[in-house]
C-alpha cells in the first residue's frame, strides 16, 4: 500500500476546483479511453497547463464519476521522495481506492517522476486509459520527448499572449 498515493485518490473524491477563467483553447478529451496515445501538454511555468487540465476535467464530470476521471499533481509536496514505485503502485491503488480503474487519468508535471515515459508507455499498451500529462516545457517539448513516447503522443503547446 502507498500511503501518499491513497491519501491523493481519497482527497480526490471531494476535491474543489479553483474557478476557471474560459479560454480560447480547450484541450480535447473526445478520444475515447484506450486510443494508445497521451496527450501532453507543454509550455513555461504559470501559462495554465495546470487549468486547461481542470476545465477538461470538469467538462468530463459533467458525464463521467469521479471514479472515472483521475487528477493527480506530482508537485504535491508530500510526495517527498518521487519513484518510479509511485506510478507502479497508481492503478492498483485507484482499484483498491474506487473499486474499479479509471477511464481518464491526468498527470500533473509528470517528468518529476523518473522513468515517467516507460511507466506510461506501459500504461497505453496494456490498458484501455486515456492519459493527459503536463510538464515543463524544457522536459517535455516534441524535441525532448522520451522516444517511448513519440508517435504515441499529441503534444498542446500552450503559452501566453497578449490580449
Amino acid at each position: 500500500m502507498n500511503t501518499i498515493l491513497r491519501t491523493l485518490l481519497y482527497e480526490w473524491k471531494d476535491r474543489i476546483f479553483p474557478s476557471i477563467i474560459e479560454r480560447d483553447t480547450h484541450l480535447d478529451t473526445s478520444h475515447q479511453p484506450g486510443t494508445n496515445n497521451a496527450t501532453v501538454i507543454t509550455g513555461f511555468r504559470r501559462v495554465g497547463k495546470t487549468y486547461m487540465l481542470y476545465e477538461a476535467i470538469e467538462k468530463l464530470l459533467e458525464t463521467y464519476s469521479r471514479d472515472e476521471v483521475m487528477y493527480i499533481n506530482f508537485e504535491d509536496e508530500r510526495i517527498i521522495t518521487p519513484t518510479t514505485d509511485l506510478l507502479t503502485d497508481l492503478i492498483p491503488e485507484i482499484q483498491a481506492v474506487y473499486g474499479k480503474k479509471p477511464k481518464y487519468l491526468f498527470l500533473d508535471e509528470l517528468q518529476l517522476i523518473p522513468n515517467w515515459s516507460k511507466w506510461v508507455r506501459r500504461i497505453l499498451d496494456t490498458e484501455s486509459i486515456q492519459i493527459f500529462i503536463t510538464g515543463s516545457s524544457s522536459k517535455m517539448s516534441s524535441a525532448e520527448l522520451p522516444t517511448e513516447l513519440r508517435g504515441r503522443a499529441w503534444e498542446v503547446k500552450i503559452s501566453l499572449r497578449k490580449r
